[in-house]
């Protein structure tokens, strides 16, 4: 099969080695599907392993790629895997080594999302990731009794997923955002709560902003000045969750700001969350997020190129990714 290839870092770690390669076909096990992949994302998340940033140690070669849609096209022997045979889903990789960005690829049993009848594995190459998450961190926000939240990266894919879920939600979003002013109608959000982070008073806008707004969940993926900016000036008991790192640079907290003011900061990783839903929260999880691919959890595609491409692809998306998704069709 064609795939993908990280065979390692270079000694800068921003040097990639990205090669298409031919694989043998991988065989399921027991409580494993073998998915032919029919479309697969590219994720700021993908690009974070393949530096074998990512939460666990990256052993290389890898095929890179955390989530895709396909079809089952050979299981394992177990009864549970054999009902998913033909069946359409979306899938994560059941190793950081064996990604999506392939032909095919194995995926156990619990990262399989068997896709309902009005979702195409277009729109369902893009379901496990951003949706999730979105849904994740709106609910989360929900739980701690939060009514306004702050988004950081607010144009990018994810970001118009959380605005749009936080009107759903009857919370007042404030968006942070280095583009256009209008990526957004103004149905879904106010002008006045878009704030532009490049515009010399940031930080006077996000004062008074945040002023009027008071006690708020701040949403960030970006890290770096900015978000030290809106740390600086959250009201008190606010809470900031970090769920990614786009401007890969640390915060500086302010400690005494943080104690006095009773802020709480945590960090925010979709595979955590998912441990700690029971299947049957999990299943309701995904069949409410699948019933909103089409409408506040919808994503725009940009691109589709094929793996040969996949160079191209990248620095496309790198060049684009607040417009939205880029797609690769192996």
């Amino acid at each position: 099969m064609k795939a993908v290839c990280i065979d390692a870092v270079g000694s800068n770690n921003n040097k990639i080695e990205i090669n298409t390669s031919f694989l043998k076909v991988p065989v399921p096990k027991k409580h494993e599907v073998l998915v032919k992949i029919d479309y697969a994302s590219i994720n700021p998340s993908d690009l974070v392993s393949i530096k074998g940033k990512y939460g666990t140690q990256t052993r290389y070669p890898i095929v890179p790629g955390f989530e895709g849609a396909g079809t089952v096209v050979s299981t394992g022997n177990f009864m549970g895997s054999k009902l998913l045979k033909g069946r359409r889903v979306a899938c994560s990789p059941a190793s950081l080594s064996n990604g999506t960005w392939a032909q095919y690829m194995l995926a156990k049993l619990d990262r399989c999302v068997p896709l309902l009848p009005g979702i195409s594995t277009f729109q369902g190459a893009s379901l496990l990731v951003n949706p999730l998450s979105a849904w994740a961190l709106i609910n989360t926000v929900r739980k701690d009794k939060f009514e306004n939240v702050i988004i950081s990266a607010a144009s990018s894919s994810i970001g118009k997923m959380l605005i749009k879920l936080a009107n759903y939600r009857n919370f007042n979003p404030v968006a942070l955002t280095s583009g256009q002013p209008d990526f957004l109608p103004e149905n879904i959000i106010s002008p006045s709560n878009i704030i532009n982070t490049t515009g010399n008073d940031f930080t006077e806008q996000i004062s008074t902003k945040l002023k009027e707004t008071g006690k708020a969940a701040f949403l960030d993926c970006v890290g770096g000045r900015q978000s030290e900016t809106v740390i600086n000036h959250l009201a008190d008991k606010s809470k900031i969750y970090v769920f990614g790192a786009l401007a890969n640079s640390e915060i500086k907290i302010d400690i005494p700001r943080l104690i006095f003011s009773n802020l709480e900061i945590t960090g925010f990783w979709l595979k955590s969350w998912l441990k700690n839903q029971n299947l049957a929260q999990l299943s309701t999880e995904i069949f409410q997020v699948q019933l909103r691919l089409n409408k506040e959890l919808s994503t725009n595609v940009i691109g589709v190129y094929p793996l040969n491409k996949i160079n191209n692809a990248i620095d496309f998306y790198l060049d684009n990714r607040s417009r939205g998704k880029v797609l690769l069709k192996p």
